[in-house]
C-alpha cells in the first residue's frame, strides 16, 4: 500500500513483521486459516499518520488456504 485509501495521504506505518493474535483474549480476525487449530493466522497492521485509517494485511501464509477453504467463499462481481 503506497497511499491510504481514506484520504490519499503517503504517511502510512506498519507493524515491522506479522504477528498473530492467538492468546485467545480477541477475536480471530481471519478464522480458519491459521497454521493449525491453536494458532491463528499472522496478519501485519498498517495505520495513517494524517487520518488514523488501520489496514490489515494476511500473511502469505494464510492467504495462500482461502481458495481451498470450506470456511471462506470468493465474492463474486456482477459485469
Amino acid at each position: 500500500m503506497k497511499r491510504c485509501p481514506a484520504c490519499d495521504s503517503k504517511e502510512l506505518y506498519e507493524y515491522k513483521k506479522f504477528y498473530s493474535s492467538s492468546d485467545g483474549t480477541s477475536p480471530e480476525l481471519l478464522p480458519n486459516l491459521g497454521s493449525n487449530f491453536f494458532f491463528a493466522a499472522k496478519i501485519r497492521p498498517t495505520v495513517c499518520l494524517d487520518c488514523g485509517h488501520i489496514g490489515l494485511f494476511a500473511s502469505e501464509d494464510a492467504r495462500s488456504k482461502l481458495k481451498v477453504s470450506a470456511h471462506w467463499r470468493a465474492i463474486r462481481q456482477a459485469s
